[in-house]
């Protein structure tokens, strides 16, 4: 059988894409950022009581989001001052106070770009971390703000990057810190020392604890005098706990475990207090669960945990399931789940769900290539659509995706290719694409899909293959191989040595490790790059832009589709006013999938309805 039941409507799926990050309490009340497409991409700020269904509590027409490393992250913080207090960052990087449901004051005007909000107990301080980008290159420092005057004090400067700043009532602070050329994910330190507060704060006695050379450290948090981090040993991201005199360190958790995630985006919060001990999220596999200390699973099963915070009560995790984009789930002092609620739009949906299969093939490089593996209802040996994910230093995670379900509800697999590179397999899995960007990652995609066919799953002869940014770049060298039908490139790189000197600062020497350094690799960049190999590349291709993209600009898919053009290739430019580095409006996003079915029907499964 090769025909759909019922499929997902494309506006319905948009609807559903809402997404959320920030998880942030006061006492037992919840609050977070949620992006909604129906807003035009606004992200507003969302409150959960106890007993009581979630609602917008932010000032209307604003949108809050960071920009700090292009990626942002840590726009919103709330103290306990009289009452909640939120403090956002807005889309200009003004700084802004409110209370739920109340207008917004104004603390500070942007100057830069600023970010990773973090209270310090008991006080009236924010730390945050500011990007000045009018700088050349830009500058970056940890700043203390203090939200009833606005004054802002720089405590730290001096590395090119930070991220993850924390500090308690006593003192005790720390911080991430890399230099370039190292992405946060290959050379991180974790810095300590001591705050002294008054009206213009001080850090004192600051050293390097963990990290720094070929080794990485992210998620500091301090729990009750604790300061706990995940670090690389060179094998694995573990849990490393460090007392309060800095001299007892212990590393935790077994092999096949990864603690944090990479510093793409900065405030998201990986550990919190449980009792007299705390809890973790561990990645493995495209999976995720909150562990305790000792090791033992809180979450259920199909629970992907992505982000933590601490309550009165216990602890609250953000994260989706294996039926659910994204969930809010508070839990007691034992661990023991008591309420959750669902983020975005509750509907009953018009098809069977389609849940990820955790897979895996022989690679040719040796070893094994990971993936996850969506599977139509009903369909015997289905076509393909292979998703490879972006950075490349990322990950495919196993929630459910409705843009996943408006493909297999019309027939197709959906393979989400964790290709050498990706995060969630250990460090040597993830330097398998040092030096070997466009030709491991690859590699890996095309074994997925002969290994899978192999194994019966799914038909290798009608495979497609799409991505963004970093994985739209895979896509575009994958067609040269001759596996796959067509392709769709979102945003996605396509020639490497103007990307190289036009690119925002944060991946500015990416390609260092990915490719080599500058000018000693010029050839390699040459022949590696995308517009170079146009001749090569087979089958109908899609391309995807934002014209207000900062990280791959409009001039890479243009110079994409003249190479192709220029070289008698089918291929189609689709490029979206107002759009930047990752679609958030609806319109663009109904339009922009609309095509992709458009086009996988008409190379995959001629004649299928849409």
């Amino acid at each position: 059988m090769d025909t759909p039941g019922t499929v997902m409507d494309i506006e319905l799926a948009v609807s559903l894409k809402v997404s959320a990050s920030t998880l942030r309490a006061i006492g037992d009340d919840l609050y977070w950022i949620e992006q909604r497409p129906e807003l035009e991409g606004r992200s507003v700020v969302v409150e959960w009581k106890r007993g009581t269904e979630p609602s917008v509590v932010s000032p209307e027409g604003y949108s809050f989001a960071s920009r700090l490393h292009e990626y942002g992250g840590g726009a919103m913080e709330v103290l306990e001052l009289g009452g909640p207090l939120i403090v956002g960052v807005t889309k200009d990087q003004d700084l802004v106070s409110f209370r739920p449901h109340g207008e917004a004051t104004l603390i500070a005007q942007g100057r830069g770009n600023i970010g990773d909000l973090r209270t310090i107990p008991g006080t009236t301080f924010l730390l945050a971390v500011r990007e000045v980008d009018s700088d050349r290159p830009p500058s970056r420092s940890v700043i203390a703000i203090d939200v009833a005057t606005g004054t802002i004090t720089t405590v730290l400067s001096g590395h090119d990057f930070y991220a993850d700043v924390v500090a308690d009532q006593d003192g005790r602070f720390a911080c991430c810190a890399w230099d370039h050329p190292n992405m946060p994910w290959d050379a991180a330190a974790l810095l300590v020392g001591r705050l002294t507060l008054g009206s213009r704060p001080q850090l004192t006695k600051m050293e390097t604890a963990l990290g720094g050379v070929e080794r990485s450290v992210a998620h500091p948090t301090l729990l009750d005098g604790r300061l706990v981090v995940s670090a690389e040993d060179g094998l694995w991201s573990r849990v490393v706990t460090i007392d309060s005199q800095g001299g007892d360190i212990s590393w935790g958790h077994a092999d096949g475990f990864e603690h944090g995630v990479p510093l793409w985006v900065t405030g998201r919060r990986q550990f919190a207090r449980l009792g007299e001990s705390f809890v973790g999220i561990a990645r493995r596999g495209g999976f995720s669960h909150v562990l305790s200390e000792s090791g033992v699973t809180v979450t259920a099963i199909d629970d992907v945990p992505d982000e933590l915070c601490v309550l009165d009560s216990g602890f609250a995790w953000m994260g989706g399931t294996s039926e659910d984009l994204g969930v809010v789930v508070r839990h007691d002092a034992k661990g023991v789940e008591i309420e959750r609620t669902s983020i975005g739009p509750r509907v009953a949906l018009p098809c069977a769900i389609s849940k990820a299969v955790a897979v895996s093939v022989p690679s040719r490089h040796g070893g094994d290539v990971y993936g996850l593996l969506y599977l139509p209802d009903a369909v015997s040996k289905p076509p393909v659509i292979v998703h490879c994910h972006g950075g490349p230093t990322a990950e495919s995670v196993a929630t459910f995706n409705p843009i996943v379900q408006v493909f297999t509800s019309r027939g197709f697999a959906v393979l989400m290719a964790n290709y050498g590179g990706s995060t969630g397999h250990g460090a040597s899995y993830r330097r398998r694409l040092d030096g070997m960007w466009g030709i491991i990652d690859v590699d890996d995609c095309v074994d997925l899909v002969v290994g899978l066919g192999e194994q019966g799953l799914i038909d290798p002869d009608r495979s497609a293959i799409r991505g963004g940014s970093a994985g739209g770049y895979t896509t575009l060298l994958a067609l040269c191989t001759g596996a796959f039908a067509c392709g769709v490139s979102h945003y996605g790189v396509a020639e490497l040595t103007s990307l190289a000197a036009v690119t925002h600062d944060f991946e500015s020497r990416y390609l260092d490790r990915l490719v080599g350094p500058l000018p000693e690799s010029a050839q390699i960049y040459h022949e590696r790059s995308a517009v170079t190999r146009a001749g090569e590349m087979r089958g109908d291709i899609l391309l995807l832009q934002g014209l207000d993209d900062p990280v791959v600009p409009p001039s890479q898919a243009r110079a994409m589709r003249d190479a192709l053009v220029s070289n008698g290739q089918s291929v189609e430019l689709v490029e979206y006013e107002g759009e930047s580095h990752g679609f958030r409006r609806a319109d663009t996003l109904v339009d922009s999938i609309s095509r992709e079915v458009i086009l996988f029907e008409r190379v995959l499964r001629p004649g299928a309805r849409s």
